[in-house]
Parts: C-alpha cells; structure tokens; sequence
C-alpha cells in the first residue's frame, strides 16, 4: 500500500474513533458528498467561532482588570484606633533671656519662612548660648526639659468609655512638633455604643502663657494637634494631623473602612513592599518617615533629633544644625483637615482666660458599622480554564481526553511517516487499532465496511 493511501486510512479510523464531535461525519465512507462538504463547513464555521470566543477570553485576562466589592458590615463593638496628641509650642517654661533667643534662632533657621538674610544675627546667638559648656547642645535635651509636661495639670479631664483615665495612660514620642503624646492602655481598647463621649473624651491645659513659639517663624497656632492612625503604625502628627484651637471642643467623628486591595497588575499594592531599615513592618508612614531620616544622615552624617529609632548614629547638634540639618528640613510639608469645632461658652467673659489655654478633644466612633472593600481578578486562572473547557465542549465537544487523543494521533502520524517506506501492514493495523484507547470504540461506531487489508 502506498505511503498516501496508509495516511488517508490511519486519519479516516481517527476521525471514525475520536471523542471530538463531526469529525467522523466528514471522514465516513459512503456518505454523499455534499453531506460531508455541509458538516466540513459547519465544522469551520464552529472552530471559527470558539477561537474567537477564546481570544476574547484571553484578551480579558490580559487587560488585568479588577472587581470591587463594596459593602458595609456590622459588629457589636469596634477596636479603638490610637490617638496621637502634639501641641503647636514646642518648649516651655524659658525664663532665660539668652535661651529663648538661642532656641528661638534654631526654630527659625529650620523653619521654610525663615528670612535667610537675618540668619547670621541668629546664629551668633545660638552659638554665643551653646559655647558654654553646661549647656548640652542637642535638640532631644531641650525637648527633654523644655517640650510641654502632660501631667495632672495639663490633662484636667481623661475618660474613655465613659470610664476615667489620666496622663498616665499616655505614652511619650519625640516628633519635630517636640514631645508628643499617644493614648494606650493595657485593657481592650474598643468602643461599643456609637455616639459623642462613648469614646476618648479629653480637657487639656495647653499653656499658652508659656508658649515660645515666634509667631512670623515657628508656629502662631495655639491648640494641639491630633492624628487618629493604626496601633502598629507610627503617628504622622504634624504632616495628617487636625488642628484644635484653644478655648474650643474638637469632635472628631471617625469611621473605619477595611481595604483588600489587589497587587499588581491587577492593582497598584506592591506583593513584596520595600523592607524598613528601622521599622519592623512596611506602611506609607514609616516610608516617609524613613526616607526623611536617611536624607538627613546621608546629607549631615547625623541623625535629626525626633529620630529616636535610628540606632548606632549620633544625633545632630547645635553646631551640625547650623551647618547643615537645618536646611535639610527645610522642605517638610504640613496639611490638615476641617473639624467641627464648638465655642466653650464664648459669652461668659469670665472664661476668657480659660478659653486661652484650655480645649476639650471628643474622639468616638460614629456608628459601629464599617465600610468593606475587597478587590478581586476580573478574570482568575480557575475561570480562565472553565471558560476554556466550557467553550471547547461547547463548539465541538473537546474534552482533556479528546486533547490527549490528539496529542497521541500526531505522535503516531509522524511515526508513520518516519517509517513510510518500510511500514507494514501489521504495523497499520497496530497504529489503527490497538494503540488507540478502547474507549473511542465505546463513544463512537466503528464502519465495518472500513478495511485495513492492504489489497482493499
């Protein structure tokens, strides 16, 4: 038998036996011809029409688009966050002429709206104030001794939960708003009825009658700042802080919302976040704060004084701010946000005094629900392959079974041609009949009439 005639038996008996659906119309002997011709162009116009579906499919997982979800979700109580507290002055209680001048001159020279044509008369003082030797040049001593005391005097009124607390429940951190203070206590902290005074509920003695602060060059506000942020994150006080003004009540209405974002390229989180130098787990905070710090060391070969995480590197002092750190702070950034804000019985003159130096701080959960957004593959590799098997089965009927006959089909046909000049008809019958599985002769009928006797 000749080379061709063995090929067109080996594929008729492969169509006769597949699992894939219309071959063996096309390929059955005996069938009128326009017949065949109809299910050959049927079975194009099929195959045709599954690749499209197919590369639309695959030009959807490509384009890596993304699912939000967005619903709200009800507890009977919510975890309180951590509240973080710095006041706009930074040292107090300078009674000494020549110290007031020199830190005075420090704040001014790290300040972005200093007059840098007056930076010469300034630095004099500081250095005239420093060349003695009982005074310890470092800004962390000054803010040590000098930064604003929280203490039964300055913190008139805690409670949380509608239960007391005091200075005590505080903890203290150093920022370039000087000492700062962040609320922490060894019992759960939640809140479990919405609403103003559920929550952290505080009055404060802000001592403005010591404040040092000039008002052309550091800060002219009077009050304190507040930042509301995770327990494990550092707090941002000075650069996402809202600002309370003496002699008002700041409510500050907060609302938790959790976020499950997508990495990329389905999304914008990064899978494997840059590792901190100085902090033990990544966020946007700790990046800041940390790319700050390394622009310091990197520029001054010190670090600033707020950066008591940084250890094994010295802290600048008077002479190195003079030098360099203070230009490099020069570029820091503050923002805020509004808050609503409630005069202390403004029509009591008596109160004036008061209204100077004291505020009150309500923190509270609004609602105990909270907002839920989860974002998900448009397209999934799980789904990606339903769709692959679901329009596969449903144009022409393939299955992985059918995939694997057709792997072995072309492994056998190119057999056969590799050994088509000296193929025997015993070797024919065996590519025909017994290396195809037994299950093709289940799903499909076999012609008798079709003869694999090389004198047919």
């Amino acid at each position: 038998m000749s080379g061709s005639k063995k090929t067109t038996k080996f594929v008729s008996a492969f169509a006769t036996r597949t699992t894939c659906h219309g071959l063996d119309q096309v390929t059955e002997k005996g069938r009128p011809l326009w017949a065949r011709a109809m299910w050959a162009v049927g079975l194009a116009i099929l195959f045709t029409g599954m690749c499209l579906q197919l590369v639309i499919r695959i030009q959807e997982y490509t384009e890596f688009a993304s699912d939000t979800q967005l619903h709200e979700e009800f507890e009977s109580y919510i975890d309180f966050p951590a509240v973080s507290i710095c006041n706009y002055n930074r040292f107090f209680n300078i009674t000494d002429h020549s110290e007031l001048a020199a830190v005075d001159g420090l704040i001014r020279l790290t300040s972005p709206l200093r007059d840098v044509s007056k930076d010469a008369e300034w630095e004099k003082l500081i250095q005239k104030y420093y060349q003695d030797a009982t005074h310890i040049p470092l800004l962390s001593k000054e803010v040590e001794d000098k930064g604003w005391p929280l203490n039964e005097k300055t913190i008139t009124s805690c409670t949380f939960h509608q239960k007391p607390c005091s200075f005590k429940n505080f903890k203290t951190f150093i920022t370039t708003m000087g000492r700062c203070f962040t609320f922490t206590t060894d019992e759960e902290i939640v809140q479990s009825v919405p609403g103003s005074g559920h929550g952290l509920l505080l009055a404060f003695n802000i001592m403005q009658d010591y404040y040092s602060e000039h008002p052309d060059y550091g800060r002219p506000e009077a009050g304190l700042k507040v930042h509301v942020h995770e327990h494990d994150e550092p707090p941002m006080v000075e650069e996402f802080g809202i600002g309370i003004p003496s002699g008002f009540a700041g409510h500050l209405s907060i609302v938790k919302e959790e976020r499950n974002l997508m990495h990329k390229p389905w999304g914008i989180c990064n899978p494997n976040p840059k590792e901190m130098k100085y902090h033990p787990k990544y966020s946007f905070e700790e990046c800041m704060t940390e790319c700050r710090i390394d622009y310091i060391v990197d520029k001054c070969g010190c670090k600033p004084y707020w950066a008591d995480v940084v250890q094994g590197i010295s802290e600048c002092d008077v002479w190195q701010i003079l030098a360099c750190s203070g230009s490099a702070e020069d570029s820091h950034i503050t923002t805020g946000e509004e808050l609503n804000l409630t005069a202390i019985d403004p029509y009591r003159a008596k109160l004036a005094k008061y209204r100077d130096n004291h505020l009150l701080l309500d923190v509270y959960f609004s609602s105990l629900s909270f907002t839920k957004i989860t974002q998900s593959k448009k397209v999934t590799e799980i789904s990606l392959a339903s769709d692959f098997g679901g329009l596969l089965g449903l144009w022409l009927g393939i299955s992985i079974v059918t995939l694997g006959e057709f792997i072995q089909f072309f492994c056998q046909l190119g057999a056969l041609h590799l050994k088509k000049n000296d193929t025997t008809d015993d070797e024919l019958k065996y590519y025909n009949a017994t290396t195809l599985p037994s299950y093709y002769g289940n799903s499909r009928t076999i012609n008798p009439n079709l003869s694999l006797d090389s004198n047919a």
